[in-house]
């Protein structure tokens, strides 16, 4: 909730300084966590789940069809991963077993981008960087070993939870691109859909062996993806184009 507060205060800052149009964006999300390299022996997927995001926004016209937005949005991102791969006894001797960990990955961010505009009549689209700070989060599941080995004397299923910060395995930082489209309506409304493809590693490239406690996050480099579709709303009028 604090993260609200900072989102709103901030908008009111930026309409207070700046002669531009300030308005409110809210609306839903997908995220998913691409790996694309990974060196341990899970197999790793991941289902995106529905999350939301709302900001505040302001246009700074920088002639007749382009514009300058700048944005202060919070982002609640969720999804489901599943890594299954064989298990090792205290050596590190494949035993026969079999890990199975099922958790709900879910992050909060603090999302900053600035996009550059281009109006075609009532619709425009929109290209621009975008930083993001990873303010909270956690990992909640169950990991599931599941043997019939002569290490374990025979066939069983244990059972442990997982229970993980986000922000104690993941880079605080993320930065990428986003690209967008959208549409003004009458009444100081406005719909659109923005992509957001992250640069920057989420994660390290863990080599160690994991199991529960530590499963979070899964083996190889992860890179953030997400879709946004979401309604404006106009705030405030000024000299700026409407939005």
């Amino acid at each position: 909730m604090k993260y609200l507060v900072f989102v709103l205060a901030g908008g009111s800052l930026l309409a207070s300084e700046a002669h531009a149009q300030l308005g409110v964006r809210a609306g839903a999300n997908l995220a998913y966590l691409h790996e694309n390299f990974s060196r341990n022996a899970f197999a790793t997927s991941t289902i995106a789940r529905v999350g939301y995001q709302v900001g505040v926004y302001y246009e700074l016209p920088l002639g007749k069809h382009w514009a300058l937005v700048p944005e202060v949005q919070f982002s609640r991102e969720s999804q489901q991963l599943r890594k299954e791969g064989v298990g090792y006894s205290t050596y590190f001797i494949n035993d026969g077993s079999f890990l199975i960990h099922d958790y709900q990955a879910s992050f909060s961010y603090l999302n900053v981008p600035v996009l550059l505009r281009r109006s075609i009549g009532p619709a425009y689209l929109e290209v621009g960087p975008q930083v993001s700070l990873l303010v909270g989060g956690q990992g909640s599941g169950e990991t599931r070993h599941v043997a019939d080995s002569p290490y374990y004397n025979g066939f069983y299923v244990t059972y442990e939870p997982i229970n993980q910060a986000a922000t104690a395995y993941y880079n605080r930082w993320d930065a990428g691109v986003c690209l967008g489209a959208g549409v003004r309506l009458p009444a100081g409304w406005g719909a659109g859909v923005r992509a957001y493809w992250g640069a920057s590693s989420l994660t390290g490239d863990p080599k160690d062996y994991q199991y529960a406690p530590n499963v979070m996050p899964v083996a190889g480099r992860q890179y953030r993806r997400t879709v946004q579709a979401s309604l404006t709303y106009r705030l405030r009028s000024g000299k700026a184009a409407a939005i």
